[in-house]
């Protein structure tokens, strides 16, 4: 390099060097918030695999076989994490030399599981733009078979301003989960091509049909999210070019404000009359049950992760969908389910406090109890709950060590433990050996699960 003139000590400084952070030009290079953006590789740079933010590999040198392939790949993971609003679902290759003269046979080789296979997933951009279009007229045709004029909207000035519009489509939509997850199938594939076509879709003609896709479902997932339809918002802002004007989107008491106005409930101060009279009046109850649904669900989720026991409530909700899905129920006989389904949840969510018990100690009581005891034989199974829990949690010597769940001995340690204490405090006469042993496992087997998910009892 010194002959060449070239002064390549700097440089080789700068690879090598460890910033105060620990850190070296590797670690910034995947660090998708730091400036470095941009580096030229002449052989054998291994990182790609674990930075699936890196989008774009220009190739300016000859490649083939399995190192082709492996270059590829470091541009073509999906990356989940979204970055200034938009997801990374494929790489991006440039070209310079040629190289992709060579590509179908590595694919056969390496990739695709033999020369049988004709279909390459590397597509030129102006392949992927007809796939665009496909893709586009395959949605339309979907939307018509569910009797849904998708394209009507373009026919007005306020295509995303009209929110009953779209309103109407997500009503029939949100009637079966089948039908909501094609359209969300067609949505993705759309969007996936788009992001794969730029920046050459700019240049290539409109497709204000992208945004409509997009908006449909963002108005569909804000059922299920409120902030599905914000995001989606962000998206339409993105997707549409000169022939659309994007202002009304956002405009103050739009279609964020009316898509959310139910927000999330508090059990116990639900108003079930009001809820009632409000569906009756609905131009769209299906919307009105995913709604609903939505909430349940969330709500769901919350009183199992406080109480591994309400499963029955979850088999609950599943049947009334499963019906609703097969077409078996009217909407407001599901409706009205489902509202009842609420208040046995409210009920359920305030028992601990009628016991007298926090969650974890509510858990415990449900796990060890019978199904039929006297109120004296009750007593004694919540002091046992309550006792476990103090001595797991807080008792001296520490039995809950550090991921004692992974160690053999410490497993033992505090299966014993819990043995222990059962067998002090559970009613000998209620619990004979078999039933102890079947309740000992069944606890002791929740807590380790537990521990090992990284939740309570760790």
């Amino acid at each position: 390099f010194l002959a060449q003139g070239l002064a390549i000590k700097p440089h080789r400084d700068r690879m090598t060097q460890i910033d105060s952070d620990g850190k070296d030009y590797e670690d910034h290079f995947k660090d998708e918030n730091h400036p470095l953006r941009l580096v030229f590789v002449c052989a054998m740079w291994l990182t790609g695999f674990d930075a699936p933010s890196l989008s774009t590999l220009y190739l300016d040198k000859p490649m083939q076989g399995h190192t082709l392939m492996q270059a590829i790949a470091r541009a073509n993971r999906v990356c989940p994490h979204a970055r200034n609003g938009v997801i990374k679902r494929n790489g991006e290759i440039i070209d310079y030399y040629g190289v992709f003269k060579h590509l179908q046979k590595a694919l056969a080789d390496y990739g695709m599981g033999g020369e049988e296979t004709k279909e390459s997933p590397v597509q030129p951009k102006e392949n992927l733009l007809a796939m665009l279009d496909g893709a586009i007229s395959e949605g339309v045709a979907y939307c018509r078979s569910r009797g849904i004029e998708i394209e009507a909207v373009m026919a007005s000035e306020e295509t995303f301003g009209n929110i009953a519009q779209f309103k109407e489509f997500a009503e029939v939509i949100v009637q079966k989960d089948e039908w909501r997850q094609e359209l969300n199938l067609h949505e993705n594939l759309i969007s996936s091509l788009y992001d794969a076509c730029k920046p050459e879709i700019f240049t290539s003609g409109h497709r204000p049909m992208v945004a409509v896709f997009a908006y449909l479902r963002g108005v569909i997932e804000a059922r299920r999210e409120p902030m599905a339809l914000e995001s989606a918002q962000r998206k339409v802002s993105e997707l549409l070019d000169q022939s659309i004007s994007a202002n009304r989107v956002g405009e103050e008491g739009g279609a964020y404000k009316a898509i959310v106005e139910n927000g999330f409930w508090d059990l116990s101060k639900t108003n079930f009359e009001a809820l009632k009279e409000k569906f009756t009046q609905s131009e769209y109850p299906h919307l009105e049950i995913a709604d609903l649904r939505h909430f349940l669900e969330v709500k769901m989720a919350q009183l199992l992760e406080q109480n591994v026991t309400r499963t029955g409530f979850a088999d609950h909700l599943n049947d009334i969908i499963a019906r609703y899905n097969a077409g078996g129920s009217e909407t407001e006989n599901v409706y009205t389910e489902m509202l009842e389904l609420v208040k046995s949840m409210s009920e359920e969510e305030q028992r601990g406090a009628r016991q007298g018990m926090n969650d974890r100690e509510l858990e415990l009581f449900d796990l060890l109890k019978k199904d039929s005891m006297t109120l004296a034989e009750e007593i004694a199974v919540k002091n046992a709950a309550c006792t476990l829990l103090a001595r797991l949690k807080e008792g001296q010597p520490k039995v809950l060590v550090q991921d004692w769940f992974r160690n053999e001995q410490s497993r033992l340690r505090v299966k014993g433990e819990i043995g222990a204490i059962l067998d002090k405090t559970l009613p000998h006469s209620l619990y004979d050996p078999a039933l102890f042993d079947v309740t000992l496992v069944k606890t002791y087997d929740h807590i380790r699960l537990q521990a090992a998910q990284g939740r309570f009892w760790v």
